[in-house]
Parts: structure tokens; C-alpha cells; sequence
């Protein structure tokens, strides 16, 4: 009866080992998969960083171009003041000149 005791002690143990190994395996693998999802989000936080200085760029891109639209336009408003000033100098001249 003692053989039987000690037979089944060590098989409660082997199962208790068994059991203990595979937590490990497990635990291994959480880690493994923590790890790699920690890296997975570095890249894309890196990602979403490299694309917000993008748009950035972009944006200073697009400011940059609406500036020279608006110049363009001032300076086309600015030459039919002038055209229109020179047109009012010279009709005023030729009112002068008949009366």
C-alpha cells in the first residue's frame, strides 16, 4: 500500500510540474505577444508622427500658395488703381483743356 502512496504522490506531482510548465509556456508567450504589440504600436505612433509632419508641410505648402494667390491679386487690384488714376488724371486734363 506505501508503493501505491508514493506512486500516486508522484503523479499528483508530474501533473502539478506539467501543469507549472505549461503556466510557463504561457507566460512566455503573453510576453512575447506584449512585446510584439508594444513594438506595433511604436511603429505606428512613429507612423502617425511621420504623417502629421506631412500634413504639416503640406498645410505651410497650401498657406504659402494662398499668400502669393492673394499677392497676385493685390497687385493686379493695385495696377487698375493706378490704370484708373492715370484714366481720371488725363480726363481731368482734357476738361481743362476745353473749358
Amino acid at each position: 500500500m506505501e508503493e501505491w502512496k508514493r506512486i500516486t504522490k508522484l503523479e499528483l506531482e508530474n501533473k502539478a510540474l506539467r501543469a507549472e510548465l505549461e503556466h510557463q509556456k504561457l507566460l512566455i508567450a503573453h510576453n512575447a505577444l506584449q512585446t510584439k504589440m508594444e513594438e506595433y504600436q511604436n511603429k505606428q505612433q512613429q507612423t502617425i508622427d511621420a504623417l502629421t509632419e506631412q500634413l504639416k508641410e503640406g498645410a505651410k505648402c497650401v498657406e504659402s500658395e494662398k499668400v502669393e494667390r492673394m499677392e497676385l491679386e493685390l497687385t493686379k487690384t493695385n495696377r487698375k488703381f493706378e490704370e484708373l488714376a492715370n484714366n481720371s488724371k488725363d480726363a481731368i486734363e482734357e476738361v481743362g483743356k476745353i473749358v
